[in-house]
């Protein structure tokens, strides 16, 4: 097993898996702050598996844990079918390194489109499935698409159009300030987990990153600001990664809009999916029925949890609630 921390070796790894999304990638993972980005490299002969993780300390003890990035990341194979001895070497080194480094527990969401994202040995936690994810298959034909929008959704983009609200791709540090600001109140109005909150530097992070390229559309009304919403490309996939709207123009609905020109600038592009993603807290809630407006072509979400000490993590998870894995940080 190889342990990767450096740009360029990271990089070079994740190129040669062949399909990959900016979740993977170094810059993505640096934007995670006091949490130590680790590209787990896995051999058996011409085969590989890329695993990319954030080592993270437990606050008041000599543990730590590895858990992964905001958004979709999981397993990155070079082939198609893995063999069996690829996964033995993978069970066997990585449970070698978790039990001689004080691990307690892994986590990691799974990409919903990246093949065999989730294809981890047994023996080693759980995968769990949560919901469902949304994406539009942008390489299809224009009506094609279309035909994937529900009827109430084609109606409020006709009144929307007619509205005057009107949309631009953000150009200026300005622009990405003004969306920080928007976003940032409607998580706080929405009293938000504290995972869901960016300080400047992650969306200039996103801004600046190279490996992959960030889109920031915003919406106007009558010269002011009042949406934003953030899409990021690598490879084949467009991704819905950030969206907000100011308190006092909600009724405009001008999220709808902005995904719905997105989409035609995916289709420009020539990428292969725009994924909008799923729920809050991978819950079939109404922020899905939201994107399900869009498609209703849908990708199964799953998360991979490994409790490797259980004894450790039940006194360190003692009185708390049971929430989000692990437990023992379900503190705020």
């Amino acid at each position: 097993m190889q342990i990767i921390t450096d740009k360029a070796g990271w990089r070079s790894a994740i190129a040669g898996q062949g399909t990959f999304d900016f979740y993977h990638t170094y810059e993505y993972h640096i934007l995670h702050n006091n949490e130590e980005p680790r590209l787990f490299v896995f051999e058996n002969g011409n085969e590989r598996l890329c695993l990319p993780l954030l080592l993270r300390t437990i606050e008041g003890t000599s543990y730590s844990d590895l858990t992964s990035v905001y958004g979709y990341a999981g397993c990155l194979y070079n082939v198609e079918h893995p063999s069996q001895e690829l996964l033995q070497k993978v069970n066997d080194e990585l449970s070698e390194f978790v039990f001689d480094n004080g691990i307690i527990s892994v986590f990691s969401r799974l990409h919903t489109l990246v093949p065999n994202s989730s294809l981890l040995p047994e023996g080693m936690g759980e995968i769990v499935e949560l919901n469902r994810t949304v994406y539009i298959p942008v390489t299809e034909a224009e009506e094609d698409q279309i035909s994937l929008y529900s009827s109430a959704l084609k109606r409020q983009l006709d009144v929307i159009e007619k509205s005057g609200l009107s949309f631009r791709i953000a150009s200026s540090k300005e622009d990405w300030v003004s969306f920080y600001a928007i976003y940032t109140q409607s998580m706080t109005e929405k009293e938000a987990s504290a995972e869901y909150f960016f300080n400047t530097s992650y969306f200039m992070g996103m801004k600046n990153a190279r490996d992959y390229e960030s889109i920031l559309l915003l919406a106007e009304w009558e010269g002011e600001v009042v949406a934003g919403a953030l899409f990021v490309v690598c490879g084949e996939f467009m991704q819905y990664h950030l969206g907000a709207v100011s308190t006092l123009h909600q009724k405009l609905s001008p999220l709808k809009l902005l995904i719905d020109r997105v989409r035609r600038i995916a289709v420009e592009r020539k990428i292969k999916y725009l994924h909008l993603g799923g729920g809050k807290n991978g819950v079939d809630d109404g922020l899905f029925q939201f994107k399900s407006g869009f498609s209703h072509r849908f990708a199964t979400f799953r998360i991979w949890r490994w409790i490797v000490d259980e004894d450790i993590y039940n006194h360190l998870s003692e009185g708390l609630p049971e929430g989000r894995f692990p437990r023992y940080r379900n503190i705020h």
